[in-house]
């Protein structure tokens, strides 16, 4: 995939056993380099052009249909997130900090856009990285399962987005 041709440093590179489990690691500052800008864009979803989100949105997707990238991001550690306003992070993975910030996208969404494709791709994501989740920061694990709107608000969105996930063809993993 896209994070192979990243670390392997090549298109048609073809990653040996040896090279697909250590080459995440020793390229932690192209993943910081690569994935924190990103991040920023999507955290900053409401000063920013919608076309920057989208296409910000449209990268994640694609690196986290990779099982290396979705491993790998919850080995680097990051520590004093100042951008990050909601919460003080002193100390978090960048798998923990690509959920809040997509969680955080996708709150504003419900919350003020309502924009179906953006709320389905970043479902979408976090599906993808699912099946990888590995020591996720406390607060990222309360945001995953925290009830943030009114029922019926969810009930409402729900059925939306049930509609266009029948509408959409979404890219998940298929590693369990």
């Amino acid at each position: 995939g896209l994070w192979t041709v990243f670390t392997l440093g090549g298109v048609g590179s073809k990653a040996t056993p040896q090279l697909d489990q250590c080459s995440p690691l020793a390229n932690q500052s192209l993943l910081l380099l690569l994935v924190l800008p990103i991040l920023e864009i999507l955290y900053h979803v409401e000063e920013r052009n919608s076309h920057h989100v989208y296409m910000a949105l449209i990268i994640l997707l694609i690196l986290t249909e990779d099982d290396g990238f979705n491993r790998s991001i919850h080995e680097v550690i990051l520590k004093n997130i100042t951008w990050y306003a909601e919460r003080v992070l002193t100390e978090i993975s960048l798998g923990s900090l690509l959920i809040l910030v997509v969680i955080r996208t996708i709150q504003y969404n419900m919350t003020r856009t309502r924009d179906k494709y953006l709320h389905t791709n970043c479902l979408a994501a976090l599906a993808n990285m699912s099946a990888q989740f590995r020591s996720l920061h406390q607060y990222a694990a309360q945001r995953i399962i925290r009830k943030d709107v009114e029922p019926d608000e969810v009930l409402l969105h729900s059925r939306s987005i049930s509609a266009t996930c029948h509408e959409v063809a979404v890219p998940f993993s298929s590693s369990v």
